[in-house]
């Protein structure tokens, strides 16, 4: 299965410290910390409107994240 492994609720995962653009530019370099240090759970996914192959994940924030902003922690 190539990608990233999935995401089910529940999960515990890390989230992305950078935006599109400073991904883009490679603001931080060397070992710069680029996830959060705290860990949230997956509380909810849902399928896109447009996309139903893609998902959105609610970790009880204010916004809603793809599977490419989340680094999953194993248990």
């Amino acid at each position: 299965m190539p990608g990233l492994a999935p995401l089910y609720v529940n999960d515990t995962v890390r989230l992305l410290k950078m935006t599109r653009k400073e991904q883009e530019q490679k603001k931080l370099k060397g070992f710069a910390p680029k996830w959060s240090d705290t860990e949230y759970s997956v509380l909810r996914r849902r399928r896109m409107r447009r996309n139903p192959s893609m998902m959105k994940y609610d970790l009880g924030l204010t916004d809603w994240y793809y599977r490419h902003e989340l680094l999953k922690i194993p248990k």
